[in-house]
């Protein structure tokens, strides 16, 4: 698509008005969502979106960082809880800011056959390709397939021998970005760690 001189002038000018004006004291998290001619020629309004909290985390022995939604954590918490004393999971949808060195998690999906004892996790794919399908489609590719979360339900947070090698085995084989996020919890916390076909 190609958009004139016209259009562009105005974007760039409701973009520096919303910068001028901006409360910095604000935290809030906001996207403004500028549209010219969207109701008829010549027409112009903004609108202004609320976004959830984020939370920031190291990655364990790395200069990356992870952001995810305040509420995103508290589904994957909600959900090891609910699996009491049995391990479970779910695959991470999200993007990484490779400049900045943080990857954003923004999506998570538990599969439908999903298999979880006391001390082992079968993933499964149970609804998997629609879901992984659905979310590229709606966000025009941007969120892609990122890791993997499981929890620990009576464990250290820290990756096992099995944790490494599996993660290591998606990796190679599933992964286009050479890094895979696996992301642990256990009742009182999360860790976060990048296996990288880099290091």
């Amino acid at each position: 698509m190609v958009l004139g001189d016209d259009l562009i002038s105005t974007h760039a000018g409701i973009a520096s008005n919303l910068i001028r004006n901006h409360n910095y004291n604000n935290q809030n998290n906001e996207i403004y969502l500028s549209f010219l001619d969207y109701d008829w020629p010549g027409s112009c309004h903004t609108d202004r979106i609320s976004l959830p909290d984020f939370k920031q985390y190291d990655v364990d022995s790395s200069e990356w960082k992870v952001r995810l939604p305040k509420d995103l954590e508290d589904l994957i918490r909600v959900q090891s809880r609910r699996a009491g004393k049995n391990e479970t999971g779910g695959y991470l949808m999200g993007c990484w800011d490779i400049k900045r060195k943080v990857v954003y998690i923004l999506h998570t999906f538990v599969p439908t056959d999903i298999r979880g004892t006391h001390s082992k996790l079968t993933l499964g794919t149970g609804g998997w390709k629609n879901e992984i399908d659905r979310v590229q489609k709606l966000t025009s590719g941007s969120l892609r397939y990122i890791g993997d979360w499981h929890s620990h339900p009576k464990g250290s947070t820290k990756m096992s021998n099995i944790d490494v090698e599996s993660c290591a085995t998606t990796l190679y084989s599933e992964m286009d970005n050479n890094r895979f996020l696996c992301l642990i919890c256990n009742n009182d916390q999360l860790s976060f760690n990048i296996i990288s076909l880099n290091t």
